[in-house]
């Protein structure tokens, strides 16, 4: 136990069973059609064969899939991450959580591998961009250390080498209350990871930066927020039975976010401030350029084959105004029964500041300026608990099936996490039942 190998091929989930090591519209062809483009050549690229190869081949081609519907039945629509538009109807979404990917692994040398991963999924922006996962090259110069470069994961919490693999864990979906702020999937960089044995189990820790540029919904647009410096590290222990992980990450945004500069010059013009002498306050002060965010993420894991419990507590500080810092937690307990766990789950997260109050303009013809603003200070405050009751039933070694309910309880200006059909975020405390189903694969 000398070496722990920081991306495992996803082959080896297959024998994890969810431990913790380890509209329904088509996709609109003319995005997802690049990403599609872009598989095949890797396909092409591997030896005839290679899907079946073994695991000791030179190239091995893996994959995970979730078919995943969701009902709920509030005015608020569930959101996996605020990386996902709005994606129910009538209130139903078949979107919402099913998602393909394919992972390539190369072993370019003995010390030397590649691995490219890319998911398809619904994103504020499905292009190729945003769907390669992973696109890097791995270099072992000694045993226990390892050099990654090129498109990495972002490693901040339990989940972060698995995130879009549903079978890999227990429930329907990560939970939103701790996942659903963090829209950094990856970023173009570099990490170093040094493991090594330390008692009856192993100690790893990572350094990484780089930048990143997620795309995220904002009111009616996309907005791909650019961080031209991104940068963490984590420190991590693991058993047979036990896994410990501490976080940190640091992101700060380079320019102006595009999708708010209508809003700033709208806010900025002369005859509006004519109108409402805070107008340019306001502009200056929802301003994203240079602002900076750090992540801070404690995690514990535990699986004998009968209980498995998992927690997470974490902290998001933040320098921009329209994300206010942030506390999350969740604990999660599950049931090994055979093929069948169910589980359990408390989950929490609330702002730690209140957002900004807006001064009704004093003239006429302003309210739908005013609303815009308020919607945009009070739609990223964050405030709510979940319990969750599900059930996994493992119906073959790489195929699984959930079922699971959630009961939410939403503060009024605390919907952050949630869509809404109105232009205003709600102002009233919501309650919300989901009832959600899935079956999860890895191939």
């Amino acid at each position: 136990m000398t070496a722990v190998d920081p991306c495992p091929p996803l082959a080896e989930a297959r024998q994890t069973r969810g431990k913790t090591h380890s509209h329904a519209d088509q996709p609109r062809p003319s995005r997802i059609g690049p990403a599609l483009f872009s598989l095949l050549c890797l396909a092409l690229s591997a030896p005839a064969g290679a899907e079946e190869a073994p695991l000791g081949s030179p190239v091995r081609l893996s994959g995970f899939a979730t078919l995943g519907v969701v009902h709920g039945d509030g005015g608020l629509s569930l959101l996996r991450d605020l990386s996902q538009p709005d994606t129910f109807h009538d209130g139903w979404s078949g979107r919402a959580d099913s998602l393909l990917g394919v992972q390539m692994d190369a072993a370019l040398s003995g010390d030397l591998h590649a691995t490219a991963q890319l998911v398809l999924k619904e994103r504020a922006d499905p292009g190729l961009e945003q769907s390669l996962e992973w696109a890097f090259l791995r270099y072992r110069p000694t045993d226990g250390l390892a050099l990654r470069a090129g498109r990495l994961g972002l490693d901040l919490h339990l989940l972060s080498d698995y995130r879009n693999v549903g079978y890999a864990y227990l429930w329907q979906r990560p939970i939103p209350e701790f996942y659903g702020p963090l829209v950094v999937y990856h970023f173009d960089g570099v990490d170093a990871t040094y493991a090594r044995p330390l008692g009856a189990g192993v100690l790893q820790a990572k350094l990484y930066g780089g930048v990143t540029s997620p795309a995220v919904p904002m009111g009616e647009q996309t907005a791909e927020v650019e961080f031209d410096a991104f940068a963490g590290g984590s420190l991590s222990y693991e058993t047979d039975l036990w896994r410990l992980r501490f976080g940190y990450g640091h992101g700060r945004i380079g320019p102006e976010v595009d999708a708010l500069k209508p809003l700033q010059q709208r806010l900025r013009d002369p005859a509006i401030a004519a109108a409402w002498p805070e107008a340019a306050g306001y502009a200056d002060d929802i301003s994203a350029k240079g602002k900076r965010f750090d992540f801070y993420s404690l995690g514990l894991a535990y699986d004998d084959d009968v209980w498995q419990v998992q927690a997470e507590l974490g902290y998001m500080d933040s320098g921009w105004q329209r994300m206010q810092p942030a506390t999350s937690a969740y604990l999660s307990l599950g049931r090994h029964m055979g093929a069948v766990t169910p589980y359990v789950a408390l989950a929490a997260i609330r702002s730690e500041g209140d957002p900004e109050t807006v001064t009704p303009p004093g003239g006429p013809g302003l309210d739908e300026l005013y609303d815009t603003l308020r919607a945009f200070y009070q739609g990223a405050a964050f405030d709510q608990r979940t319990l969750t009751l599900g059930l996994r039933w493992d119906l073959r070694r790489d195929v699984a099936l959930k079922l699971q309910w959630d009961h939410s309880w939403v503060k009024a200006d605390g919907a952050g996490l949630w869509g809404w059909d109105d232009s205003i975020p709600p102002t009233r405390d919501e309650q919300i039942d989901l009832l959600s189903a899935s079956l999860n694969f890895v191939f």
